[in-house]
């Protein structure tokens, strides 16, 4: 994650959470590769959230730890990122935000994912 004002040093990772209901299966899909994601920050006017992530970090992270079926919930949803990630996948995702501008501005990309056609889609 970037450090904006320029104050201090830049964090050189950020850790994401992924959790499982109890008493279900975990399951690591990356077959025998480490957890660790880089990707490019988001930035400019495709940048809509303070800290909002690459589709494609967050569809990897989806793709390595959930399994067709599953419901993916953010309770901080933001730009809505996760949420277009699991749609892209055909999966049920819910979304909370305690910005009602940012749950607006979320539900907006997911209606986008939802009629993007699949071959459109960024992996």
């Amino acid at each position: 994650a970037p450090q904006y004002r320029g104050d201090r040093p830049a964090s050189g990772h950020e850790v994401i959470v992924c959790a499982h209901q109890r008493g279900t299966r975990l399951r690591w899909n990356g077959h025998g590769r480490q957890g660790v994601y880089t990707a490019a920050v988001v930035r400019g006017e495709r940048r809509a959230h303070d800290n909002q992530k690459p589709l494609a970090l967050i569809s990897a992270i989806i793709r390595d730890f959930m399994s067709p079926g599953e419901s993916l919930i953010d309770s901080f949803v933001g730009s809505g990122t996760s949420l277009v990630g699991a749609k892209h996948r055909a999966m049920t995702a819910i979304g909370i935000d305690k910005s009602a501008q940012d749950a607006a501005y979320a539900q907006r990309r997911v209606d986008a994912a939802v009629a993007t056609p699949t071959a459109e889609r960024p992996e």
